[in-house]
């Protein structure tokens, strides 16, 4: 055997036995946090991640509502029933479908730059998206160029962007900081945080403003129910508010950190300052270990999902969310 056929093998040996070492560094790490019992930091995770879905479902279906008063105040449809005005097929459509549309970019978006940069660095951004847009609906006005349904179609479809970014970041935060034994209790636990609350609000809105409402000159001039609609779609971003620090702070995922960053030791130190105090620090002056192991590519993707066997995981899930989205999306376009 030549001197260049020997250093080739020992090269590779060499390779072989990194990885191998680096693949068992990476199994205990997460031997940690699959085995971690149910502490505050887990619930911490499914408070956070819940208010996002929260504001999410209310933003979304708070418009049903809103849609009514936004007829009597700016409607130029026909009548109702000789009572008011209705606002136009156009109208109507734009205002309720601006927010799928824009969840659709923003789940696109936001899913791709959690994988490039970062899930911490993109969680957040998202939910300010949405507290911006949800906030500049209530302070909307109309003008010569456009008018105020205008307006409102473009705010929500840039909250829709924002709404689309929260729906993979609190699902993947929530399930790569969860343990194994309790990951599908807290997904469930986020995923239910999606109430319907918005009509319950409207109808204490509206309750609350019944003798102003009345009191107003005629049904063509509704000046109060302008205040209610204004109300309704403004307390969308109170829970977003008080979430906002929360996601700001949280540490970075121990599987991004190793799976992306490659960065097996400082994924350790997270995880086990995770579950011992709940938060993560940052030491700039720390040495970067990170390992020179190859990447997953689309070409696994294709080989590991192209299995019967691990493909209906993926489908099923996929096509279960689909069906609850169309459900539920569906209701909000009504």
């Amino acid at each position: 055997m030549s001197k260049r056929e020997q250093s080739s093998g020992d090269g590779s040996s060499h390779d072989e036995k990194n990885v191998s070492i680096i693949n068992s560094q990476r199994r205990n790490a997460l031997q940690e946090i699959d085995e971690a019992p149910f502490n505050w930091f887990h619930a911490k995770v499914c408070l956070v991640a819940g208010a996002g879905f929260f504001t999410d479902a209310y933003d979304i279906f708070a418009i049903n509502i809103a849609s009514v008063m936004l007829g009597y105040v700016y409607g130029t449809g026909a009548p109702l029933n000789k009572t008011g005005q209705i606002l136009n097929k156009n109208q109507d459509l734009g205002v309720k479908v601006a927010t799928p549309v824009g969840t659709v970019v923003g789940q696109l978006l936001f899913g791709w730059l959690a994988d490039m940069v970062g899930r911490k660095r993109m969680y957040g951004i998202e939910l300010i998206i949405i507290i911006i847009a949800t906030f500049a609906q209530a302070l909307s006005g109309g003008g010569h160029a456009v008018g105020i349904i205008g307006v409102l179609v473009i705010w929500r479809f840039l909250m829709g962007i924002g709404i689309g970014g929260d729906y993979p970041l609190s699902a993947i935060i929530s399930s790569e900081f969860a343990s194994m034994r309790i990951r599908g209790r807290m997904i469930a636990i986020v995923g239910s945080s999606q109430a319907w609350v918005s009509a319950l609000v409207g109808l204490i809105t509206v309750a609350a403003y019944k003798k102003s409402i009345l009191g107003d000159p005629s049904i063509d001039k509704p000046d109060h129910v302008d205040e209610v609609w204004r109300i309704l779609i403004g307390l969308g971003c109170v829970p977003g508010c008080l979430a906002l620090y929360f996601r700001l702070t949280i540490p970075e995922t121990p599987r991004f950190t190793m799976d992306i960053e490659r960065n097996i030791q400082k994924a350790s130190d997270d995880i086990r300052n995770v579950l011992t105090t709940g938060t993560s620090t940052i030491d700039p002056n720390a040495p970067v270990h990170r390992v020179n192991a190859p990447k997953a590519s689309w070409a696994d993707f294709c080989a590991y999902f192209g299995h019967w066997r691990n493909g209906k995981v993926l489908l099923g899930t996929a096509w279960s969310w689909f069906a609850l989205d169309v459900s539920n999306f569906a209701q909000a376009s009504l």
